[in-house]
């Protein structure tokens, strides 16, 4: 089994392909701790200050990953995405009091364009999630 990855940032060019669709749920910082306890986790994260924030939240040590590549996700992958809300960082490494992080759990699918024989038009359908 893969290791949770938990990104700072996500951007549709990480995507295997543009006929994907993403699944997004808010999740909390202990369903976040329990995510990776249980599937360990790589960091993707690239800032210093972020990585140092979500440490402190998370109470574990979340290491900045050490090249600049690109990530790439694939069909089924599912990831944390730490988002932050809240003034100018800077170099920071201490949440603002008006500062939030959000976490978001989401999984890479791929869609379905399906196109209805008399009318013509177009939905789009994810296709169904296989359980582990």
């Amino acid at each position: 089994m893969e290791k949770m990855k938990i990104l700072q940032s996500w951007y549709p060019t990480m995507l295997p392909s543009y006929d994907e669709k993403m699944h997004w749920k808010e999740i909390t910082i202990d369903e976040v701790k329990q995510l990776i306890s249980r599937l360990g986790f790589e960091s993707c994260i690239l800032r210093e200050n972020i990585a140092t924030i979500v440490s402190n939240l998370l109470d574990m040590d979340i290491y900045t990953k050490e090249d600049d590549c690109h990530v790439f996700l694939k069909r089924g992958e599912q990831f944390v995405l730490a988002q932050y809300h809240g003034p100018y960082l800077g170099d920071q490494e201490e949440m603002p009091p008006n500062g939030r992080m959000f976490f978001w759990f989401a999984t890479v699918s791929p869609i379905q364009i399906l196109v209805a024989p008399k009318t013509n038009s177009m939905t789009l359908r994810p296709q169904p999630q296989l359980q582990d």
